[in-house]
Parts: C-alpha cells; structure tokens; sequence
C-alpha cells in the first residue's frame, strides 16, 4: 500500500488530474452519444470505450516521451496530428465530407492525367472513372457499406462521369497533390478501391503535418496558438478527407508562419532564398485559393532595413503580389477555355449595380450565422455533411481554451499598432473575398444573404487572431504562465469526442 502510495505521489501533477479530467469527460459524453443516437449494441459501446481509452493513454505516453526528451513544441504536434489523423481516416467514411464526392472525381481524374477538368457530353464537367469508383461515390456511404466493398478492386473498366461537380472542377489540380500520390502508391500495390482512398487520404493528412510542422518550427512566436488550430476536429477532417483543404490550410500556415519568421525572428537582412520563399508562397497561395492570397500582406510588416531600403521592400512585395495574380489569371483563361466560357453572373451585376445593398446582406449573414453556425463549425461542432453534432459542452470548453492559449503569457505584447491594423486590414479583406464568391458562384439569385459559406472558410485567417488582439504595451518577462500540454491534451480529447461521435451515428444509420 505505501509503495502505492509513494507512486501516486511521484505522478501527482495537474496535468495528470487534467489528462484524467479529459478522460473521464470524453467516456461520459461517450455513453451519452450513444444513448442518444439510440445504438442498442452494449459490444459496440464497450470497445468503442475501450479504444478511447487505450488510444489517449497511448498518446498521453508519447507526450510523456516527448518531455523527458525534451523534443520542441512542433514535435509534440506531428508526434499527436498523426496518430489522431489516422483516427478520422479510419473511423470516417470517405463520402461523409461536404462534397467530398466532387473532390474524389477531381482527384481521380488528375491521376489520370487529365489536369484541366474536360466537359461531358452534355456540357457539364465531367471525368472518365473506373466503374468501382462511380459506384463508390454514387452510393451512400456508412460503416455497412465500407465493409462489404473492402474487397472490391479495380477492373480497368471505365464509367463517363454525368453528375455535375463545378465545386471542384475549376480547383488547380496542385491542390489534389497528396491525393494523387496516394492513388499512384494504391495503384502500383494493387490494391481494393476502399485502401486505394485511404492511401490518398493518408498522404493528404501528411502533406499538411509537414507544412503545418515547419510553419509551427519557423514562427517565433505564437507557436502554441498556430498548434492549437492545426489540431482542432475541423482542421483534422478536411486535411484528411477527399477536399482541397490540405494544401490550402497547409500554405496558409506555413505563410503565416514563415513571415512571423522573417517579422520577429533573428534575421538580420534578407537573402535571395528568404526573396525566393516569399515569391513562392505567393504563388501557391493565388493558385490554392486566391481569396486567401491578401495573406501575403504580413510580409509588408518585415522592417525595410531588412531589404536594404524601403524601394526594395516595396519592389520586391509588389512583384510577389503580380506573381500571385498572374499564375492565377493564367489558371482561369486556361480552365475557363475547357469549359467554354465563363460569362459575368446575374449577382456579379447585382454586386456592382447595388454595392450597400450587398454590404448589408453579407453584414446581415454574418449576424444570422456568426456564433450559431461560422464559429460552432470552425472549431468542428457540427462535423462531416453537418451529420455529426459534438456535445455542446466542448464547444464552451474550446472557445475558453482558445482564450486562455491567447492570454497564457506574454506573447501577445509588443506588438506594434500597425501590426494589429494590418492583421484586421487582411482578415476584413479575406472575409470580404470569400463571401463575395460565394455569393456570385452559389447564391440564388434573389436572395438577400450570402450562401455556402462555411466555418472552415476561416481557419486559415485565425492564425491572425494573436495578432490582431495584441497589445503595444511591453513586457520584458517572456515566461510563459501555460505550458503547451494542455491546449495539445484537449484537442486530443476534443478530437476522440469528435471521433466517438461520427461512430455513434453511423452505427445508428
């Protein structure tokens, strides 16, 4: 008993009680979901427990590893991203995601080769698929159907794509990188349809750890805040679903990250390859999504003695912004000539014929939506096609997580006004950008709100939020009042709730 005694004394620290508090919440809530999606099976709920369980310790021993090593913040969250990546890939089916069977054709047709998406006979864009795979996308996906089509396997016979998909046939084909690679790797095994898209999945979720690792390792601030989003339930469904989210996301991180490098970090004057990963950033950020490419505005908060002088600071930002632009106006005449053409919409001359109008249409969405749909989604409330519900409970949990990640220490001082003018200058300007397109390329006509927009539109602009709610008072104490365990152990909790909830639904389906 004493010898007990003198363990538990050794172990007993507050992460420990909050590691034990995680998941003690997470099993509760578990047996809750299930009651309340009425699953009668006790088997199903007792391993379900139990690989939460197990799948948490195993993790909160890797963290345990990971400190008496003493690895660095962006360790831990590779060392977390990918177990728990995993986790979504296996226990969410590929066609759950918000259309998710839009990007598979896309993606699959740029395995074959095909970069710009081809119109159908009938003028709708469309893609020449393998039977297994048009039959694959064309049903309704649930753990039953997973099961019986892990078996099946390609015959080489081809299908003519009829449904429409312009959500992702005007994407560039760049963005399905990781899901390419994954069907060429699956292809070359031989392998059944079902671990054919796991494959891409998998390579999909690492190409955005690795973008995510190196924007988190670069950063010489606010490490813990860009770790926080790049682990939240949102971020880990679209990075590892059929979406063109993980290249998005992972860019956007990784800019963000490499000009806080080149803002705060010890860098004394730029080189040419500092030059070159700023042109290069700008030119993937046009071409994943160009409503994100005013992100590129952080670089004109680099001191211009950093440049050598205020004329080649503005040359060289005005030419990383042409780049940008350029590569995507290239993109549209291309991809617009394989579709025929590409005329100014009803809403674009609504837009223009009565712009206070549309101001306060997207003001009057984003009162309607802001807290009930665009943040509960951003943090991933409402998960999959809006099918999978997390108990609200985590949603004021991470919201107050957020908020203490901010404050935990001294951060967010020194932060110089124009910075936190410049950070709000682009977040108004992204959010502007993406609710206009989403007005002119899925609004009816008619309509007085803009719709389709989604929660996760706004993840790539939270990793404005430490600067944007800085503080110009300096501080010289730079310790820190959290240390970084905890926001990673809630997310771990945060993401199995997430994962135990998209279980209980489809077993109930």
């Amino acid at each position: 008993m004493k010898k007990w005694k003198v363990i538990l004394e050794k172990y007993k620290t507050y992460t420990n009680y909050f590691v034990l508090a995680i998941m003690a919440i997470n099993a509760a809530l578990t047996v809750h979901l299930f009651i309340r999606q009425g699953v009668a099976s006790k088997l199903a709920l007792a391993v379900t427990l139990l690989v939460e369980v197990l799948f948490e310790a195993g993790l909160v021993a890797i963290y345990y590893r990971l400190k008496k090593q003493g690895a660095e913040i962006h360790k831990f969250f590779l060392w977390f991203y990918i177990p728990i990546g995993m986790l979504f890939i296996i226990f969410l089916p590929h066609q759950q995601t918000p259309d998710s069977y839009a990007h598979l054709t896309r993606a699959y047709e740029v395995s074959n080769g095909v970069l710009v998406a081809q119109p159908a006979e009938d003028g709708v864009n469309g893609a020449t698929l393998p039977v297994e795979i048009r039959h694959f996308i064309e049903r309704e996906e649930n753990y039953q159907y997973e099961l019986t089509s892990l078996g099946t396997t390609l015959s080489g016979e081809t299908y003519l794509e009829q449904e429409q998909y312009p959500s992702a046939s005007g994407y560039m084909f760049l963005l399905y990188l990781p899901h390419v690679i994954g069907i060429w790797i699956g292809r070359l095994l031989g392998l059944p349809v079902y671990f054919i898209l796991m494959c891409a999945r998998i390579c999909s979720m690492l190409m955005f750890g690795i973008m995510a690792y190196f924007a988190i390792k670069l950063a010489p601030r606010f490490k813990m805040f860009l770790m926080f989003l790049a682990t939240m339930p949102m971020t880990l469904q679209q990075t590892t679903a059929f979406t063109a989210d993980a290249i998005t996301f992972g860019v956007a991180f990784l800019l963000v990250g490499y000009a806080l490098y080149l803002i705060y970090g010890d860098v004394k004057k730029l080189t040419r390859k500092h030059l070159a990963g700023i042109y290069g950033l700008a030119a993937a950020m046009a071409l994943c999504k160009v409503v994100y490419l005013p992100l590129m505005g952080l670089f004109a908060l680099i001191p211009w003695k950093k440049f050598g002088s205020k004329k080649v600071k503005w040359l060289n930002g005005i030419l990383a912004i042409m780049i940008g632009l350029a590569l995507e106006l290239i993109w549209m005449k291309v991809q617009a000539t394989s579709q025929g053409t590409i005329a100014i919409t009803d809403q674009f001359t609504f837009i223009l014929q009565h712009p206070l109008r549309y101001v306060m249409y997207m003001f009057g969405t984003m009162a309607d939506y802001l807290s009930t749909f665009y943040i509960a989604s951003t943090f991933g409330m409402s998960l999959g096609a809006w099918k999978f519900d997390l108990p609200n409970v985590y949603f004021y949990l991470a919201m107050a997580m957020a908020a203490i990640v901010f404050v935990r220490g001294t951060e967010h001082f020194n932060v110089k006004k124009s910075v936190r003018l410049m950070s709000w200058v682009i977040f108004a300007t992204v959010t502007v950008g993406f609710m206009t397109a989403m007005f002119t390329q899925w609004t009816k006509p008619g309509l007085n709100y803009v719709d389709g927009v989604q929660g996760r539109y706004f993840i790539p602009i939270l990793t404005l939020m430490p600067l944007m709610f800085s503080s110009s008072k300096e501080r010289q104490d730079e310790k820190t009042s959290l240390p970084f365990q905890y926001p990673l152990l809630f997310n771990m909790g945060f993401c199995v709730i997430a994962v135990a909830t998209i279980v209980a639904v489809n077993l109930a389906r």
